[in-house]
Order: C-alpha cells, then structure tokens, then sequence
C-alpha cells in the first residue's frame, strides 16, 4: 500500500513539475513576442516563437511582401536583449517587462530618451 501511495505521489509531482515548466515556458515565449512586436509594431498573434536553450526565437511573416522576419531573445531578471535572428544583440535600448496574472508589459527605454509601452491581455 506505501509502494502504491508513493508512486500516485510521485506521478503527481511531476505532472505538476512538468506543468509549470511548461507554463514558464509559454510565459517567456509570450514575453519574447511581445517585446518583438512592441518593437516592430505587429501583432504577437501573427509571431512564432520557439525557444532553444535560453534563447527565444520569434518570426512572422509580413503580409504585405510575404517576407519572413526572424528575430531572438533572452530574458533576464526582467529585462529583454533582442536582434535579429543571425545578428548582433540589440543593446542600445533597454527593454523591460512585467507580467501578471492577466497582462503583459513590455518597456522600451530609447536612446533619446523617451520611451514606448505597451500592454498585452494573456
């Protein structure tokens, strides 16, 4: 009977582990997007993301020439690094984002000083 106890316990720790892996996962694929459409002013509905180690890639396809734009991501104690895909990371803007339990905020802090914000519902 303690045999069986410990494996329903055991199965239930890590489908709960394996949910909330999964859940930050989609989490930070959610963030990466976005930051990229913050930045590139698409919507994160039409955007992909993957994520390959820590590194989160995102592409969508411009409906306007059909081009397809891929970019990348690390997001680190709330803050984002991005560029594209087969380039240099983007670090002349800082960018930050929040996240609760029904939005999404990502901040671009430019250059010149000013900045963009912009809020996502989940």
């Amino acid at each position: 009977m303690r045999k069986v106890l410990c494996l329903i316990l055991l199965v239930g720790f890590l489908a709960w582990s394996s949910t909330a892996i999964a859940d930050l996962d989609t989490e930070e694929l959610f963030i990466a997007k976005c930051t990229i459409s913050t930045i590139m002013g698409r919507s994160p509905l039409i955007m992909k993301a993957k994520k390959v180690a820590s590194i989160i890639y995102v592409s969508y396809k411009r409906s306007s020439d059909g081009t397809i734009w891929r970019f990348k991501c690390k997001l680190e104690g709330g803050l984002v690094t991005w560029g594209n895909a087969d380039g240099r990371w983007r670090t002349e803007d800082y960018i930050s984002y929040t996240s609760n339990n029904t939005i999404v905020t990502i901040t671009e802090m430019h250059s010149d000083g000013s900045k963009t914000v912009k809020k996502f519902p989940k």
